[in-house]
């Protein structure tokens, strides 16, 4: 009897809802009470299932709306764009960004934080010191490196001679040369030339970086300070130049084996580096509008010791550079701040304050390609507050 009517509720509950509509209304009340026993218990069981599935997982998820996520950087593969972001995604567009496939089988679920290409080869590092590699132009990924809980990489570069860098958090330092199939880990702070530094200028740093627990002060001059090293450039010659916290950089001649540390004079955070390459100009930029320059001179050896500091007018935090054809620099940042600097030098203030904060920038044929908190975007050069007439 209670078997029967235990089905009979079942078989009732799972009606179409067209037929439900012209029951009165008491009795959907008793019903719903009747049903709720079963319904809830079948759909925990369902959930639980899916987030097993999802916790016990290495994969990304294939998500509807990845293109519409948090990327952190893109790359130029040949024909395509690949785009890296949160929870492993990797992204590819083969019309110039205007629109975007998510790569199906990615082995790892952390934020992709940079993302670099030598020809069909690409590496995209992130957290839990991940990193991984295509050999097939970003069809296929495998993962050939991870700590779980790890310090985060946060930039990677390759040359052409298949010897790779990786930077992250903490003084982290990677290096690769063998095309990205091993890595070797170092940290900076363990391969400078001169450590020495002032206690005063190191507590200044300390606070400028929100550290204000003075009792760990003697263990930061004990070992050094484990800056984060967040934008990297290689050189010629094997010179590689870093751009890190409290306004310091640093500068390695022989391919990353020992450091040197400069500072600016400046004690905030540095998040990039870029090479004007028509302007032979390097430039650094940061936090609270900050961007430094420095040029080669027409005769003599460029003194990376000297940087002149360019005036953006803009409190926004600048997270990404990108030179384009016409060797016109971009730069783009927090709450829509989009800057482009010339080869004379000069900054136009484009467009600021608009909400967005983009971590990226690719200057396009027709406009600027920038990627954020909503996937990426593409902004026509006439939408731009200044004249824009600078094509790709």
């Amino acid at each position: 009897m209670q078997s029967n009517l235990m089905h009979g509720l079942t078989a009732y509950c799972a009606m179409p809802s067209t037929a439900a509509v012209r029951r009165p209304i008491a009795v959907l009340s008793l019903l719903l009470l009747a049903c709720l026993p079963l319904w809830l218990p079948a759909q925990t069981a369902v959930a639980e299932r899916d987030w097993q599935g999802i916790a016990e997982g290495s994969d990304a998820i294939v998500a509807p709306l990845a293109s519409a996520s948090l990327l952190q950087d893109l790359v130029r593969s040949g024909d395509r764009l690949i785009a890296v972001g949160e929870r492993g995604h990797i992204l590819f567009s083969t019309d110039q960004g205007g629109s975007w496939t998510q790569v199906a089988e990615v082995p790892t679920r952390s934020m992709l934080i940079s993302v670099a290409a030598a020809g069909d080869r690409l590496w995209a590092v992130g957290h839990d010191s991940v990193i991984l590699l295509s050999e097939d132009g970003g069809d296929s990924w495998q993962l050939v490196n991870e700590e779980p809980g790890g310090d985060p990489l946060l930039e990677v570069v390759f040359d052409e001679r298949g010897h790779g860098i990786a930077i992250g958090a903490y003084s982290l330092l990677m290096r690769s040369t063998d095309w990205g199939e091993s890595w070797r880990t170092d940290y900076v702070v363990d391969l400078l030339l001169e450590q020495e530094e002032d206690s005063e200028d190191i507590e200044q740093s300390l606070n400028e970086m929100g550290l204000i627990d003075q009792d760990a002060m003697a263990d930061y001059e004990d070992e050094g300070i484990q800056y984060h090293l967040n934008g990297l450039i290689e050189l010629a010659d094997e010179t590689l130049l870093v751009a890190a916290e409290a306004g310091r950089y640093y500068l390695s001649t022989d391919a990353g084996d020992s450091w040197l540390q400069q500072e600016l004079d400046y004690q905030g955070s540095l998040f990039g580096i870029a090479h004007m390459r028509q302007a032979d100009c390097l430039v650094m930029y940061g936090l609270r509008g900050h961007v430094f320059q420095n040029c080669k001179p027409e005769t003599g050896e460029r003194d990376l010791s000297r940087w002149n500091e360019i005036r953006t007018g803009s409190d926004a935090g600048l997270f990404a550079a990108a030179e384009d054809q016409a060797g016109r620099l971009w730069i783009s940042g927090a709450n829509g701040a989009i800057f482009s600097l010339d080869v004379n030098g000069q900054l136009a203030d484009y467009t600021v304050d608009q909400g967005d904060d983009f971590t990226a920038v690719m200057p396009l044929a027709d406009g600027l390609l920038l990627l954020g908190e909503s996937g990426p975007q593409i902004k026509p050069y006439s939408s731009l507050n200044t004249d824009a007439a600078v094509k790709e």
